[in-house]
């Protein structure tokens, strides 16, 4: 995946159980991951949909990947999953102490799409 940039090629999390001192490892893997889906969004929403999951499973406080998994479920019309998504991203949020918008269209309003 990351020669190529091939989403497909991707099958999950990667050195889960680095021991401390190679943090970085995944941080960079799970980096280029995501910069390859946002390629993908426009073209290929139902992939990048795929991908955003496994990046919100691997950092689930990630304002980017949630970005990237709601425009993904946006462009590809999946307006149910897309409020679950987001109802779920609230709740995780709230226990941070941290509120985001009552509902996802004024997230992403709020959010320039450059700002991934």
């Amino acid at each position: 995946m990351l020669k190529t940039g091939n989403t497909r090629l991707w099958r999950g999390q990667y050195l889960e159980d680095v021991t401390q001192g190679h943090e970085t490892a995944p941080e960079a893997l799970y980096l280029a991951l995501f910069e390859s889906a946002k390629g993908l969004l426009e073209t290929e929403p139902q992939e990048t949909i795929q991908v955003a999951k496994l990046l919100l499973e691997y950092d689930p406080y990630n304002k980017s990947y949630l970005r990237l998994c709601l425009e993904a479920l946006r462009l590809g019309n999946n307006h149910k999953t897309l409020n679950r998504y987001y109802s779920q991203a609230k709740a995780r949020f709230t226990e941070l102490g941290e509120t985001l918008p009552d509902n996802w269209q004024d997230y992403l309003n709020r959010q320039k799409p450059a700002n991934f």
